[in-house]
């Protein structure tokens, strides 16, 4: 799992081109950018922020899709009687 607590930009900085949350010094905005070198593009590449952000931290993973269990029941799939082997109607 990827460590995602806030990091202060000026001890670490992220890996370049790689997204992260980040958070604006002044108004304090949460935004997602990525460095390439000393500055700080917008996700997909158009145009980079006029400022250093103060924090960062890597994104929060994705939730993973929990696998259907075979055995529950679905209107399209049913279970015969014999050893409950499903079937299709």
């Amino acid at each position: 799992m990827a460590d995602i607590s806030w990091k202060q930009t000026a001890q670490e900085l992220p890996p370049e081109k790689v997204e992260v949350s980040t958070i604006a010094p002044a108004s304090g905005m949460e935004q997602t950018l990525k460095r390439e070198g000393n500055l700080w593009w917008t996700p997909d590449g158009s145009m980079y922020v006029y400022y250093t952000p103060s924090m960062w931290r890597f994104l929060e993973p994705e939730p993973q899709a929990k696998e259907p269990n075979p055995r529950s029941y679905a209107p399209e799939r049913g279970y015969s009687s014999d050893y409950g082997y499903p079937y299709y109607r």
